[in-house]
């Protein structure tokens, strides 16, 4: 995969740019051609309150579109999860109001019962930051409306 990547702040394109990144102006006709896949931010609207230009823009060329917590799921049925004798477990924990507290004492309260446990999402590291699960962990997310 050669990733190329687009940020609507022109500081954030820079930065990308220093490391080494390719840029790519999403936002014009044409962008995504040669393009399989655009993987965008946690906070970046599909739907709600209306899908964001860039994601529009990708929908209209047919590109399908992913985020963090969609590839994070797709792993789940790869073979190292498979290898398990107690397969993994995943909590997400969405709504309005309270999912970081929630989230954060399930994640409290696997510990203290002696479980493995990994907290993540829109709380601490994000999903694809963290280790790979033991043989019965369980792996805590908290995810916006964006995410689900």
């Amino acid at each position: 995969a050669h990733p190329l990547l687009w940020d609507d702040n022109p500081a954030a394109r820079e930065t990308a740019e220093s490391l080494g990144f390719e840029i790519r102006d999403l936002t014009r006709l044409g962008a995504f051609e040669g393009v399989s896949c655009l993987v965008t931010s946690p906070g970046i609207p599909h739907l709600y309150p209306e899908p964001n230009r860039v994601i529009a823009a990708a929908w209209d060329a047919g590109v399908p579109v992913d985020n963090d917590i969609g590839l994070f799921f797709r792993s789940l049925g790869q073979d190292d999860w498979a290898n398990h004798e107690t397969p993994p477990k995943v909590i997400t924990v969405t709504g309005s109001n309270g999912k970081s507290t929630t989230s954060a004492l399930i994640h409290h309260i696997l510990t203290e019962a002696g479980r493995e446990s990994q907290l993540a999402g829109n709380i601490g590291r994000g999903v694809l930051d963290i280790a790979p699960p033991g043989d019965g962990g369980v792996i805590v997310l908290e995810l916006s409306s964006y995410q689900t």
